[in-house]
């Protein structure tokens, strides 16, 4: 990682509303480089120890080299006024105790080598490292110390030594991608932390042709399976996927589709953690971005194109958001605010038709919250909802304005998106080049109701916004900030814009 990758990396971070980062403890310690831009950006840093989904040996030539290694790293960076948290491990504690290691040990060896692992893992993980925390932190000595604000053993667990609960403590929740529960199972899968979580997509097909050849446009073929993170990757997602969309018509929908799929799930986990801050206050997804290019639970790909999910994220991750949830067939309508005074606004929600612009019902309501305050503002009945084909023909558009200009919105779905009768949206766009700040602005608007609309064109950089809803009538302004490496004409000739409906 060169010094302009991780600023890239880490302002992306920023500019998505992120407020914390996890170093995964399968990685590495990062660059000071790393740190100061954390610091200068106001990222907090989970920093875990280097130690992931394994057991470790304890004799004293191993641990005392991790001792010295700890030392040294943690002296290198204390000083960074990102660092929020040391945690000794990942899911080392978890494998032992619920994914059947310890079991294993036991009867494949004996109760003596199962008795002498978890010995090796308590010293390491319940002495050393929190020892070299509290020995070589600035302010050892002074009682107002508190250790437990520094160091965390494993991640997940309740507390020392004792596995998740989500009652305390944090919580890696898999139910969804590896137990393939559905979307809705984030509302209430929710601990105190929600440290890791996650579902996977392929990258966009300009990434895909810098790993691959027109022969590999399979998701089955070597090369693809060969770029899979996961030993279940591609066929969860394609499961996933037939849940909410019809097969995607071509290769390149099929990766424009998958991604649509993970934004969507993942903001409603986002969504669910907020709205729920009188229990959950930190929520880590699985992943920011990758070490190498295809197909994973990454928002940012090897190539540093951000995926459906970043731009979805920034939106979740806003100071203020609107939000819902479906309890008992009930809408209940939510406003999340983590601002540090009082919030005044307004919520509207209109019902609106697929194909045209009229609005067929709507509903108001004043917001007052106080600082970090979520408010549960309206409830839509069941009785009130579309019924039967019109659930097929019209959306929700919920809208959260202050002093009348929209600061979060987000659009309701009654069915899965297969079942939806959208129109053809007929988007048209209006490029406008700026030279001197080497920039394209596009102004898009559509006739009908646009679902997703990514924007594609043969620039390395990002738009400031892409894969968004659109309503009839409706215009946005999208911009991108080209390298200095690129011709505005050639990109603005490469410039392709499609919405969700093309891809089927």
């Amino acid at each position: 990682m060169t010094n302009n990758d991780y600023i890239k990396l880490l302002s992306a971070a920023a500019d998505a509303n992120m407020n914390m980062i996890r170093v995964w403890g399968g990685g590495v310690y990062e660059d000071d480089r790393f740190y100061e831009i954390c610091d200068s950006l106001g990222l907090m840093v989970w920093q875990d120890f280097m130690f992931a989904c394994a057991m470790y040996p304890g004799d004293s030539n191993f641990l005392e080299n991790v001792r010295l290694e700890a030392i040294d790293n943690y002296n290198r960076l204390k000083k960074h006024t990102c660092m929020a948290l040391w945690c000794g491990n990942n899911e080392n504690l978890a494998a032992w105790k619920r994914w059947g290691w310890e079991k294993t040990a036991i009867k494949e060896q004996s109760q003596e080598i199962a008795d002498k692992i978890w010995h090796d893992y308590d010293t390491l993980f319940h002495h050393i490292l929190p020892k070299v925390v509290y020995d070589f932190h600035p302010e050892h000595g002074d009682i107002k110390y508190n250790i437990g604000t520094d160091y965390w053993a494993s991640s997940p667990s309740a507390a020392e030594g004792i596995p998740e609960t989500y009652k305390t403590g944090d919580t890696h929740y898999w139910g969804v991608w590896w137990g393939k529960e559905p979307f809705e199972n984030f509302n209430s899968k929710i601990s105190p932390f929600m440290s890791e979580y996650g579902f996977q997509s392929f990258t966009e097909f300009s990434s895909f042709q810098n790993f691959a050849s027109l022969e590999d446009t399979n998701m089955y073929s070597e090369v693809m399976k060969s770029h899979q993170r996961s030993s279940i990757g591609n066929a969860t997602i394609e499961e996933y996927m037939s849940r909410e969309f019809k097969k995607p018509k071509n290769f390149e929908s099929l990766l424009y589709v998958s991604q649509i799929l993970q934004a969507d799930g993942i903001r409603t986990a986002i969504e669910a953690h907020r709205r729920n801050k009188a229990t959950c206050m930190g929520s880590l997804y699985w992943q920011l971005n990758d070490c190498w290019p295809g197909a994973s639970w990454s928002g940012i790909d090897y190539y540093g194109k951000w995926k459906a999910l970043h731009y979805n994220v920034k939106k979740a991750f806003k100071p203020v958001i609107i939000s819902h949830e479906f309890i008992d067939s009930n809408l209940q309508v939510s406003v999340v605010s983590d601002l540090k005074e009082a919030f005044i606004g307004e919520v509207e929600i209109s019902l609106m038709p697929f194909n045209g612009d009229s609005i067929l019902q709507n509903w108001k309501q004043q917001v007052s919250l106080k600082p970090f305050e979520v408010g549960a503002i309206l409830t839509i009945f069941k009785s009130e909802l579309p019924k039967f084909e019109k659930k097929k023909q019209s959306y929700l558009k919920l809208v959260l304005k202050e002093k009348g200009k929209i600061i979060s919105s987000k659009n309701i779905y009654f069915l899965p998106f297969k079942d939806l009768k959208i129109a053809n949206p007929e988007i048209e766009y209006k490029a406008i080049v700026n030279k001197k700040e080497h920039k394209i602005d596009l102004i898009i608007t559509c006739k009908n109701f646009a679902k997703g609309i990514h924007i594609t064109c043969n620039s390395k950089e990002n738009f400031s916004d892409n894969f968004f809803d659109l309503d009839a009538g409706q215009r946005k302004k999208v911009s991108i900030y080209l390298n200095e490496k690129e011709n505005s004409e050639e990109i603005l000739n490469s410039v392709k814009v499609k919405s969700l409906v093309d891809g089927f």
